[in-house]
C-alpha cells in the first residue's frame, strides 16, 4: 500500500550558512516509525545574487545574500510543506565573527519560517546534539567525514534520486539536524 501524506510528519533540518546552507526534508512513517530523506539540497547564495544586485549596492554583499536565502527558504517551505523546522543554533567557538554571520542567517531562517506559518516555531539544536542524535561521540576533532559515517548507519531510508554519497557537508548536516527533531517527535508517540 502506497504511503498517504495524512500518515506522514515532515521535518525540514538546516545547516545554516551565509554562503552555503544545506536544507534536507525527512519524513517519519506515523505507522511504521521508517525515515526517509525525501529531498535535499545545499543553497548557494552566490548563484541567487543576480536577482538582488540593488539590495546588495543598498545594504552590502551578504545582507543581499540574506535576503535571497529567505525567499529561496519560502519558496521550500511553501513546496514541501513541512509540519516542523529545525536549525543548528550558531555556535560560539573561536571565531566570534562566524557566531554573528550565522546569528544574522538564522534571523534570516526564522523570518523565511514566520512567512510560511506565523504560529509554526522555529525548532534549534546545537551542533553537539545533532551529532549525538545520529550516534557520534562528540568530541574534538571530528571532521565532515565522520558525520557522513555516522548518517550512513541510520537506519533510514532515500527517496529516489538521493544518494548519501552525493551530497556534501550542508546537507549531510541538515540531515542530522532534521533526524534530531524526527527523533524528538517520534519518542513521544508511545509504541512507533
Amino acid at each position: 500500500m502506497p504511503q498517504e501524506a495524512d500518515d506522514l510528519f515532515r521535518v525540514v533540518g538546516i545547516d545554516p550558512g551565509t554562503e552555503n546552507l544545506g536544507i534536507s526534508v525527512l519524513d517519519l512513517s506515523l505507522r511504521t516509525g521508517q525515515v526517509t530523506v525525501a529531498y535535499s539540497e545545499t543553497i548557494i547564495t552566490q548563484k541567487h545574487l543576480a536577482d538582488y544586485r540593488v539590495e546588495e549596492k543598498v545594504h552590502g554583499a551578504r545582507t543581499a545574500r540574506l535576503m535571497a536565502l529567505e525567499d529561496r527558504l519560502f519558496t521550500l517551505f511553501e513546496l514541501l510543506q513541512p509540519h516542523a523546522i529545525c536549525t543548528e543554533s550558531p555556535f560560539l567557538g573561536r571565531f566570534p565573527q562566524a557566531f554573528a554571520a550565522l546569528t544574522e542567517c538564522v534571523s534570516y531562517v526564522r523570518r523565511a519560517v514566520c512567512r510560511y506559518d506565523r504560529y509554526m516555531p522555529l525548532e534549534m539544536v546545537d551542533p553537539p546534539t545533532a551529532k549525538k542524535a545520529v550516534g557520534m561521540t562528540v568530541k574534538r576533532g571530528i571532521t565532515k567525514d565522520d558525520v557522513t559515517a555516522a548518517v550512513r548507519k541510520l537506519l533510514i531510508q532515500y527517496a529516489d534520486g538521493l544518494s548519501l554519497d552525493e551530497m556534501d557537508e550542508h546537507r549531510v548536516d541538515s540531515i542530522a539536524v532534521a533526524y534530531y527533531h524526527t527523533l524528538h517527535f517520534r519518542n513521544q508517540i508511545p509504541d512507533l
